[in-house]
């Protein structure tokens, strides 16, 4: 007697899904735009400018008041950009992504 054999197809075992995320790579501010992705909106762009006062404006203003800036002089350092701290803003969806102090953190 012979018997009838079915033939019962073996289903390879399923490979496990890896999912790697790619490692952020850290940016380097400046007082310059930089390029980044963008982490709010998601699209490689060219940061804008800002400039905010920060410590280093704060101090050349007391420096000069100490040795003698009068007339106003110990303002200068509010209208010059290169003793302001750097605010990259996203030009598309206008959120800060990092910041550049220029003393300090």
């Amino acid at each position: 007697m012979q018997q009838s054999q079915t033939y019962k197809p073996q289903i390879p075992p399923s490979c496990p899904l890896v999912i790697t995320d790619q490692p952020m790579s850290q940016v380097t501010f400046s007082d310059m735009p930089v390029t980044l992705h963008c982490p709010s909106c998601g699209l490689n762009t060219l940061t804008s400018l800002e400039y905010k006062s920060g410590l280093l404006t704060y101090l050349a203003c007391c420096g000069i008041c100490l040795v003698g800036g009068v007339l106003g002089c110990c303002l200068i350092p509010f209208c010059v950009n290169s003793c302001k701290d750097v605010k990259h803003v996203c030009p598309h969806c206008q959120r800060a992504v990092g910041t550049y102090h220029r003393l300090g953190n």
